[in-house]
C-alpha cells in the first residue's frame, strides 16, 4: 500500500485527485492538506487532515505526494516534497516557466525522487489527433500516449 498526501483541497483537489486516489487499488489516501474548511475530513474520514504542507512532510509514512493547489505554486511546494524524499505528482502546469520545469526534474534526478505532470486531458480527441501529427521521431522522441509529458521524454 502507498500511502499518499494530497496537497490542495480546492476544485482539483476535491474532485479529481481525492476520488481518484481513493478509488485505486494499492493508494491510501493518508493525509490532506486543507487549509480552511472541514470538507476534506467529512468526505474522507480516514485521512488526516492537516493545515500546512510542513505538516503533512512530518508524515513519515507518507511516500507519494500530489500537489493540487494555485499554479504558480505548483514547483515551489514539488521542490520541498523532493526535498523531503517524497514522490511527486503535480496538476498540470509542473512550472510557470520551461527553465523552471527542467530544473525542478534535473533535482527529482539528482535527489533520486519521481517526478510527473497529473495530465488527464492526454486521451482527449484533440490531443490524440496532434500526437498523431507528430513524427515518430518528433518532439522528444516517441509519441507514446502514455507519457505524461512528452517535453521530458530527452532530460
Amino acid at each position: 500500500m502507498i500511502d499518499v498526501g494530497l496537497i490542495g483541497f480546492g476544485l482539483a483537489g476535491r474532485s479529481f485527485h481525492a476520488p481518484v486516489i481513493h478509488a485505486v487499488p494499492g493508494l491510501q489516501l493518508a493525509a490532506i492538506v486543507q487549509r480552511s474548511g472541514n470538507e476534506a475530513a467529512s468526505l474522507y474520514p480516514g485521512a488526516r487532515i492537516v493545515r500546512f504542507v510542513e505538516e503533512l512532510l512530518k508524515i513519515s509514512h507518507i511516500q507519494l505526494v500530489v500537489i493540487a493547489t494555485p499554479n504558480e505554486t505548483h514547483s515551489r511546494i514539488a521542490r520541498q516534497c523532493l526535498d523531503a524524499g517524497r514522490d511527486v505528482v503535480v496538476d498540470k502546469p509542473l512550472a510557470p516557466t520551461l527553465d523552471e520545469a527542467l530544473e525542478l526534474a534535473k533535482f527529482a534526478r539528482a535527489s533520486g525522487r519521481l517526478l510527473t505532470v497529473y495530465h488527464n486531458r492526454r486521451f482527449d480527441g484533440d490531443f490524440q489527433a496532434y500526437i498523431s501529427l507528430l513524427p515518430a521521431d518528433g518532439l522528444g522522441g516517441s509519441c507514446d500516449l502514455n507519457q505524461t509529458t512528452i517535453v521530458f521524454a530527452r532530460i
